[in-house]
């Protein structure tokens, strides 16, 4: 599943519940037979996130991926997000009695996009965030029972029955069996009768107070930008923040996506980087999108095409 999943990068970890093999060669990873495994790929040894956890307490390990606003090292990245949320399993595990009945008061402590797994003895617990920003997916057969953030890995064991574990729910596996409970469920917010300037004014603010929290003190971001209203909107907000915002947009030759990118940017102020993609090119990033999206979907296709190529700009560029 690792392999599967290997493309950049550069660490790669198992732990059961016998032993912790870490090795820059996936190749090289070799595993006494167990029951229960949970692994990480990383860009770097810094990236671990099971490393740490089993000095600490080597019965539990975890996985995670995405962010938690609330965590007070929430700039420190995704390691911060992975010790925040173990110490407060950790903290929570003796007054709870077991892992599963841990995680079920964790989770609603968490604010953020994310997805994780941990395991703790002969059990599994795996869980996601309310919205479902971060993916997570899972399958079964006669042999397997597996959790994982891409189809891709599951499809390498002979896994097809792909289901994705909904937002706010909770699955535990104990003795070869598995359960799923929801935690966490979204309310329909109060409809408010204001006028549209006040809307606008409300909108303005929240989105300063989310940009605030989320990006900290730096004085620039990148940002993909397509010339519609949400990104001219985020745009907008930003430079009045004195934020120095990066455009990064792409098209196909000819589309009229061309002009709506450029002439919004002209009219914020902004530089945008334009990637004006060939039919050759759109070939080469097409089997990269759909290889990244994991779904033969038109639409998935046309959405993330352009997002893969403003992506990879933005990432040569810096």
């Amino acid at each position: 599943m690792l392999k599967a999943m290997k493309y950049n990068k550069k660490i790669f970890s198992v732990a059961t519940h016998k032993e912790l093999v870490i090795n820059e060669n996936i190749e090289s990873i070799n595993l006494k037979e167990t029951e229960r495994a949970i692994g990480y790929n990383g860009v770097s040894i810094e990236r671990l996130l099971i490393e740490k956890q089993l000095e600490k307490k080597p019965e539990l390990c975890l996985a995670f991926e995405g962010y938690i606003l609330n965590n007070p090292m929430f700039h420190e990245g995704a390691q911060a997000g992975s010790e925040f949320i173990f110490s407060l399993i950790d903290n929570l595990m003796n007054k709870c009695g077991n892992l599963y009945e841990t995680i079920k008061i964790v989770l609603p402590m968490l604010r953020g996009a994310f997805s994780f797994t941990i395991m703790g003895g002969k059990t599994v617990v795996a869980a996601r965030d309310i919205l479902g920003f971060e993916p997570l997916y899972w399958g079964e057969n006669e042999q397997y029972i597996a959790f994982v953030s891409e189809k891709k890995a599951l499809w390498t064991i002979g896994l097809r029955d792909i289901k994705s574990l909904p937002p706010g729910y909770i699955a535990v596996l104990g003795e070869g069996t598995m359960n799923m409970t929801q935690v966490l469920s979204l309310k329909r917010p109060q409809i408010l009768e204001i006028d549209l300037d006040a809307a606008a004014e409300r909108l303005v603010a929240l989105l300063k107070k989310v940009f605030s929290r989320y990006f900290g003190e730096i004085s620039e971001v990148n940002l993909l930008f397509s010339g519609g209203l949400d990104s001219s909107i985020m745009a907008k907000v930003l430079c009045n923040m004195g934020i120095n915002v990066k455009l990064y947009g792409a098209a196909f030759e000819g589309a009229h996506d061309i002009n709506a990118i450029t002439r919004s940017a002209s009219e914020l102020g902004c530089i945008v980087h334009l990637q004006t993609l060939s039919l050759e090119e759109i070939e080469r990033y097409l089997y990269r999108t759909i290889y990244t999206v994991e779904e033969a979907s038109v639409m998935k296709a046309g959405v993330g095409l352009p997002l893969y190529a403003s992506m990879e700009a933005a990432n040569i560029q810096g």
